[in-house]
């Protein structure tokens, strides 16, 4: 029901990886690329959030874990099942949904009614994720989202991060013990540094101290970031979305207004003309 992303080094579900995941499954077994997402949307938030992690049933080896995040008894929103992380991840589900879609035309009868019911039952799922977005993570309507942690951009290592992370500064007593296990798997000269990862552990201590709770977090949070890649992608899975919207004859006058929103605010702010 879901694919790892590396049977030691990841052995769970990570958000945008389904979704990858999904789109080259599509081609090959329809039925089975609806059982990915629909495994990953399973595990999405009351408030609309879909977790960059949803935690496997009895695997363990991953840091930090089900039990540094604590989500389901930490977050009203949060799951009770299955394990997820508090953060999320690129929202590239509707460009994977559209391309279940598309692929399944080219099917007989039962694979396009499987892809059409899941769809269907899935269509008010992903309008609360694109929903969740532009509030929670833009709570000024200015149409940009924010990111609370270098995970939530999907690239963990990008070196851009090193500029952002020196400016966090916290004392040794507000990272709590831990063990990497990264490092059992792969040489450490290709994982973060530790001072990094110090860093990435003390950004979700503060969250679970706040409970998850997207207000509060607007305050003070140390991580904020609008990152052109993830507003892009943003973009590009608004104009997937309301295609689906358009062949389920469903209301997309919001999420166009969002859709209008992002990319008028990319322009905006996002673009250097002379970079």
């Amino acid at each position: 029901t879901m694919t790892s992303a590396a049977p030691k080094l990841y052995p769970h579900m990570w958000s945008w990886d389904a979704a990858f995941v999904t789109v080259g499954l599509a081609p090959l077994s329809v039925e089975r690329a609806v059982i990915e997402m629909d495994t990953l949307l399973s595990a999405q938030w009351k408030n609309g959030m879909i977790p960059h992690i949803v935690f496997a049933n009895g695997r363990d080896g991953y840091f930090p874990g089900p039990a540094r995040w604590e989500c389901s008894r930490l977050a009203e929103c949060a799951p009770e099942y299955p394990d997820t992380s508090g953060i999320t991840q690129p929202p590239v589900h509707a460009i994977a949904v559209q391309r279940i879609l598309d692929h399944s035309r080219r099917h007989g009868r039962t694979t396009r009614a499987v892809a059409n019911e899941f769809i269907d039952r899935r269509w008010g799922a992903l309008v609360r994720w694109h929903r969740w977005l532009a509030s929670a993570r833009d709570p000024n309507g200015r149409g940009r989202i924010t990111i609370f942690h270098g995970w939530e951009s999907g690239m963990d290592n990008l070196p851009t991060w090193e500029e952002v992370f020196s400016q966090i500064h916290f004392n040794d007593s507000e990272v709590p013990p831990y063990e990497r296990r990264d490092l059992e798997h792969v040489d450490a000269l290709y994982r973060p540094r530790q001072q990094s990862y110090d860093r990435y552990i003390y950004l979700v201590n503060r969250m679970r101290q706040q409970r998850y709770q997207e207000p509060e977090m607007w305050d003070d949070f140390p991580f904020q970031v609008q990152e052109p890649m993830f507003n892009a992608i943003l973009s590009h899975s608004n104009e997937a979305l309301l295609e689906i919207g358009a062949w389920l004859r469903r209301d997309t006058g919001q999420l166009r207004e969002w859709h209008t929103q992002t990319s008028r605010a990319i322009n905006d702010k996002l673009w250097s003309e002379s970079r």
